[in-house]
């Protein structure tokens, strides 16, 4: 379930792989990267779009107040730790939308 944080921007509009919406939303993709048996660690991409570039930013401030830890803080039992590592800004020219990607780093215990 989204958070309210997020969810107020975007209107509950999360999709996972893709969308052909040009509203304010989410797009995400969760892959593996590492596992050990031990722990793990997943990457979680985040592509917020809106009309305005602006918004994008105001939206992925939400988002990664939502989801970066701080520190040796977890996120809960399972999840360690969440921190970024790469993302941009891209202007798609024809629908007059930009796309801000932010990839997210989730280490977890297995």
């Amino acid at each position: 379930k989204a958070d309210p944080a997020v969810s107020g921007y975007v209107r509950d509009r999360m999709t996972a792989f893709s969308t052909d919406s040009t509203d304010d939303g989410i797009v995400f993709n969760f892959s593996p990267q590492t596992d050990d048996k031990i722990s793990r660690v997943d990457k979680l991409e985040i592509m917020i779009i809106s009309k305005s570039v602006a918004r994008v930013y105001e939206i992925h401030e939400a988002v990664k107040n939502v989801l970066l830890t701080l520190g040796d803080d977890p996120f809960n039992d399972t999840i360690l730790g969440v921190e970024i590592n790469g993302g941009g800004v891209l202007e798609n020219l024809k629908t007059g939308t930009y796309h801000h990607t932010t990839y997210y780093y989730l280490r977890s215990k297995v």
